[in-house]
């Protein structure tokens, strides 16, 4: 579950910033990369061109290329650790559906290319974005410990399909008012933003889980009533079947708390992983304004760069 894999992350172990240790990396780190665009800018030839940045189209891509790197990441990751690690499929299956949302690239790719030549990218990403949104919004909504492999892989491509209106064009803006002999730093920033995207999902996608995991735990908690009809009913229930497979009083007793302490855990997992389906729903809803603020091409007249 997501609480039990964050436990191997180094910063979920210790609480992030409640480590003195973290909170002193993260001081540093802050500080040296302040210096490094200071340096930077300076430099006739800079190693990192951070000038690129001060190009509003340049850096709303970028902006863009680290949320599609964790959304696209996501997307391969998160369903199937849902299915395997909260609903109890095998790997095998899981893995079925990654391949199912994964082969809609192909179909899609061919789309993007005839759209991109008619319609400035910047519509083309706002449409990726938009359905992005909308996918991981309905996500959300279908997303349940009853999934079947049928609805998963629905999810999956309501997920993937939107990657490539994304990511092709939001290449091409990226070279919008940049001369011609920045291409390679253009090409190799933006790489290494949807990068960093993507690694985000391996610490902060994750994280979300395990503390929303530990959220909706306490609330459920907090709302169970033993003196509901419906709660003793299964609490009876649970009892016979316990006592039926030669448990003692004491056994059954501890038998009944771990079964509503596992059902407690597989409901708060779900809904963390809704919640994560929600954030990152709402980070494309932004994205799809944002979208709207980046240079007007002419695709008839698109100056062709080298890309990496």
């Amino acid at each position: 579950m997501p609480l039990e894999f964050c436990k191997r992350l180094k910063g979920q172990e210790d609480d992030w910033f409640g480590s003195s240790f973290i909170l002193s990396l993260a001081v540093i780190f802050v500080v040296c990369l302040c210096l490094l665009g200071v340096w930077e800018w300076r430099q006739k030839e800079p190693l990192v061109d951070v000038r690129l940045f001060a190009n509003f189209n340049f850096s709303g891509v970028n902006i863009m290329m680290f949320l599609a790197g964790t959304v696209s990441f996501s997307a391969a990751v998160l369903m199937p650790q849902f299915l395997q690690m909260v609903v109890g499929y095998s790997a095998q299956q899981a893995g079925l559906v990654v391949s199912v949302g994964a082969a809609i690239l192909f179909l899609t790719m061919p789309i993007v290319a005839m759209l991109t030549a008619k319609f400035p990218v910047k519509y083309v990403i706002a449409m990726g974005w938009l359905f992005s949104a909308a996918g991981l919004f309905f996500s959300a909504k279908l997303l349940t410990l009853g999934v079947s492999l049928g609805v998963a892989c629905g999810i999956m491509l309501l997920q993937f399909a939107p990657v490539g209106f994304i990511f092709v064009p939001s290449v091409t803006a990226s070279y919008f008012g940049v001369p011609r002999d920045k291409s390679d730093a253009v090409s190799g920033l933006t790489n290494f933003m949807r990068n960093i995207g993507s690694s985000f999902d391996a610490a902060g996608v994750q994280t979300i889980l395990a503390r929303r995991q530990q959220f909706h735990l306490a609330r459920l908690a907090d709302h169970l009533s033993l003196g509901d009809p419906g709660m003793i009913f299964n609490f009876q229930a649970m009892a016979m079947r316990a006592r039926s497979a030669g448990l003692g009083a004491i056994g059954t007793q501890g038998a009944v708390i771990a079964q509503i302490y596992r059902e407690f855990m597989m409901q708060a997992s779900a809904m963390s992983f809704i919640d994560v389906y929600v954030v990152l729903g709402t980070g494309s809803a932004a994205m799809f304004f944002l979208s709207f603020l980046l240079k007007h091409n002419d695709p008839k007249h698109v100056e062709q760069h080298a890309m990496h």
